[in-house]
């Protein structure tokens, strides 16, 4: 189980340590000055967990169940990543929009993953 899907647990680990680390740590590092460009990062981050573990998973992943399944994943471990800034953290803080911009981004990687299956399909047609 874990050599198979070692590169979405790799991807799991370097979202915990970006989401536990000191929020001053990423200031410098601002290129862009947008408003919630936090929120647009927490997207990204789970659309790209989910679609490493579409990939990792994609023999797998034959019922819907078990669709649900694996999209519960990083919906739950964001939830937990949550919890953990409200409690662990001085500079972070917890907050449920954080958590519906993980699932946006683990359903947009569902989509994204249907429409090039799709896409790749009509092609060898």
């Amino acid at each position: 189980m874990v050599r198979k899907n070692k590169f979405s647990i790799l991807l799991a680990l370097i979202i915990l340590y970006l989401s536990l680390s000191d929020s001053d740590t990423f200031d410098r590092f601002s290129v862009i000055d947008l408003p919630f460009i936090d929120k647009l990062v927490h997207s990204a981050m789970y659309f790209s967990l989910m679609l490493v573990l579409i990939f990792e998973n994609r023999g797998w992943l034959e019922k819907p169940v078990r669709w649900l399944f694996i999209s519960s994943i990083p919906l739950m471990y964001g939830s937990i990543i949550e919890l953990l800034q409200a409690t662990l953290t001085v500079s972070r803080e917890g907050d449920f929009i954080d958590i519906l911009f993980n699932l946006s981004g683990i359903v947009l990687a569902i989509f994204f993953w249907f429409a090039i299956r799709r896409i790749s399909q009509n092609q060898l047609k």
